[in-house]
């Protein structure tokens, strides 16, 4: 049985730091990281746009790993067990389609005070930034 705690604890795992970096695993790691990251990224991209990509279930999953994450707010419908055997076909029923809708609809509602909160501080920072601009 191993353990390893150097102090490290629940929640708050230990991390190697050099002088106080700020990269869990220490700045060499955390750059190695970054740079495989970026350069499958890369690869990928490459080859989507070559065309090279296999079509899985006659479909091309390569947004997935290619689209930029901005927003901070994640919409999750409630969703049936059904639902997860129906997310690669081709849905046909209008009723099914018309709840599809109803759910995202109530999932957004859900959400708009956080995004109202988001769009006051936003709409705040600008006021801000155009006050700083003017004295300048």
């Amino acid at each position: 049985r191993f353990f390893f705690n150097a102090r490290g604890q629940g929640g708050l795992p230990s991390g190697w730091r050099l002088r106080g970096g700020a990269y869990r695993g220490g700045f060499l790691l955390a750059a190695i990281e970054l740079l495989l990251k970026e350069d499958m990224k890369k690869n990928l991209r490459v080859l989507g746009m070559l065309d090279l990509l296999p079509a899985v279930l006659e479909q091309d999953w390569s947004f997935l790993f290619l689209q930029e994450f901005q927003g901070q707010i994640t919409m999750v419908p409630h969703a049936r067990l059904i639902d997860y055997f129906r997310l690669i076909s081709d849905i046909k029923d209008i009723n099914v389609i018309s709840h599809y809708l109803q759910e995202g609809k109530l999932t957004a509602w859900r959400k708009f005070s956080m995004i109202k909160n988001r769009e006051k501080i936003r709409l705040t920072l600008e006021d801000c930034i155009q006050l700083l601009e003017n004295k300048i």
